[in-house]
């Protein structure tokens, strides 16, 4: 059970630039916005200290402008890598680096930088994801499930500001599953604005931000990491999900996605195992992947359904794969409604065998 050595500035120190045209400035929308954090998490990885950050923005001339220093000893900002959705801070670290400070005119802040725990899962299947109020049968069936069809070892969870249950609840359940590792990482840091409007994606900082900190913290010497969320099941095919993107050439695997759901009849909350059915038409989820850490593409920037700014995932995506993305295994969190009843289905038998070898008929 892990924090992030984060920093957020008082709004008299300054504030994020929306990065969206006034007429998007609504109350929900500013008020869902990221305005306040300068950075999540600053660790010391490869003989730097990373500063992993929401997008900067204005705050890059606040950086530039104001000292820091390593351990007392002030040093200037190096690289500033901008990503998609997330910025990246480089300086350089020196030897047995600590402590991070910043002072930025009268206002001054003092961090403990992070530890790194790449040891901790070295060589191991993992999955990696971020979750808010997630019911923990969820996120034990969810682990179950892609333990005996995948041989999945160990899971990196950051929990985003749940209330419906303790860090140790989740760790409780991940124990209960047989995994050999895992880490419960609290971010209690806003996710972004939520819906589908324009620029909208562009707004959620964390979920990238996070992927990113599990890729260098702790997941650097993983075996392949599976980056799905807790409602998508990866069905079981010739090879694991993991033999499959480590057999490949550039360690990478892009699995397409299809909508499933429950009965129409079934009773709320629905599980994982109640998702057997698929509608006759629909559209379908954006693919999600996993990767190789230690593969051609295991050092490029992870995003939520792809390493950042890469072409070719549509090329390579697996025809032998896919993962059931299960409609109501959701606490409706966004602004769609996942838990309205869904007509005309016919079941997908691949899935129904995949889940009554985890979960069989009487135990549920």
């Amino acid at each position: 059970m892990l924090e992030l050595s984060s920093l957020s500035l008082p709004e008299s120190v300054g504030q994020r630039d929306f990065n969206v045209p006034d007429t998007h400035l609504t109350p929900e929308f500013t008020a869902q916005y990221d305005r306040q954090t300068l950075w999540y998490d600053a660790f010391v990885y490869r003989r730097e200290v990373i500063l992993v950050c929401p997008k900067l923005y204005n705050f890059e001339k606040l950086l530039r402008g104001g000292k820091i220093a390593l351990n007392g000893q002030e040093t200037p900002v190096g690289r500033i890598r901008r990503h998609r959705r997330h910025d990246t801070v480089h300086l350089a670290a020196p030897s047995g680096a600590t402590e991070i400070s910043v002072q930025f005119g009268s206002f001054s802040a003092t961090r403990a930088l992070s530890g790194v725990q790449n040891d901790t899962f070295a060589g191991l299947n993992t999955h990696v994801a971020i979750s808010r109020n997630n019911a923990l049968d969820w996120i034990e069936d969810f682990a179950r499930f892609h333990r005996h069809h995948h041989g999945l070892q160990a899971m990196v969870l950051f929990d985003n500001a749940s209330d419906a249950y303790t860090p140790g609840q989740i760790e409780a359940r991940l124990k209960s599953t047989g995994l050999e590792k895992w880490a419960v990482v609290s971010v209690p840091q806003a996710y972004g604005p939520l819906g589908q409007k324009p620029h909208r994606g562009d707004s959620k900082f964390l979920q990238p931000a996070v992927l990113n900190i599990a890729r260098m913290r702790f997941l650097a010497t993983a075996r392949a990491v599976l980056n799905t969320d807790i409602d998508e099941l990866v069905l079981p095919g010739k090879r694991s999900i993991f033999d499959i993107t480590r057999r490949h050439p550039l360690g990478f695997a892009s699995i397409p996605g299809e909508w499933r759901f429950p009965d129409p009849q079934t009773r709320l909350p629905a599980r994982h195992a109640d998702h057997r059915f698929a509608k006759r038409t629909g559209s379908k989820p954006s693919a999600k992947f996993c990767i190789s850490p230690g593969g051609p593409m295991g050092k490029l920037s992870w995003d939520v359904h792809k390493p950042d700014f890469i072409s070719i995932d549509k090329m390579i995506r697996r025809k032998d794969m896919r993962f059931a993305h299960c409609r109501m295994v959701s606490t409706n969190w966004k602004a769609n409604d996942r838990h309205t009843p869904v007509r005309d289905l016919v079941p997908d038998k691949a899935l129904c065998d995949a889940l009554d070898a985890v979960f069989p008929p009487k135990a549920r």
